[in-house]
């Protein structure tokens, strides 16, 4: 029998985690705490699958009955649901992560171990000759053209010294976005 809407609202919790079916996989999961999930379980590539649609009341029941319809869509013109959640979180996270907040987040984590000057010279070196030109770029579009640009502006200005030292920090902060999975 399908759920209704006083049904939902008045469902109260229990000792342990129960489930109220709807129907196409579609439940209310009720946890003893009185958190409420709608989650979908469905088949895909002959394994069994369960993915969460959100939380009562934040989502409503016709609302959790239209994401319903459109993983059933996803599954039946051979998609995964779960990857494709998978990829959009990938991209969305990717997008805010540009090379300035990777490096700021670089930054943060070794300068205890610096010395004030070291720290402060570290980041103005930064602030000065990378940021502007690479620091809005999401850290997955910046290439090694452009960091080879930010270079070349201190060697016309006869700085060698200086655009080796920002070819390392580069390169640390290259190596940390990739330890960090970014």
């Amino acid at each position: 029998m399908p759920l209704t809407q006083t049904l939902v609202v008045n469902t109260q919790p229990r000792e342990k985690i129960y489930r109220l079916f709807d129907g196409s996989g579609l439940y209310l999961e009720v946890t003893p705490r009185g958190g409420k999930w709608w989650r979908i379980k469905y088949s895909f590539a002959r394994r069994e699958q369960r993915l969460s649609l959100g939380t009562f009341p934040s989502v409503s029941l016709a609302h959790a009955r239209n994401q319903c319809a459109e993983i059933r869509i996803q599954i039946a013109s051979g998609v995964d649901p779960s990857e494709v959640r998978k990829d959009a979180k990938r991209k969305t996270v990717r997008k805010e992560e540009t090379f300035e907040a990777i490096a700021r987040e670089w930054h943060e984590g070794l300068v205890a171990r610096w010395t004030d000057s070291h720290g402060d010279r570290t980041l103005s070196r930064l602030e000065s000759y990378v940021f502007p030109w690479i620091g809005k770029l999401p850290i997955t579009q910046v290439t090694a053209v452009d960091i080879l640009d930010c270079l070349r502006r201190l060697e016309h200005q006869n700085t060698h010294e200086t655009a080796r030292r920002v070819l390392q920090l580069c390169g640390q902060i290259y190596r940390h976005a990739i330890l960090t999975n970014r």
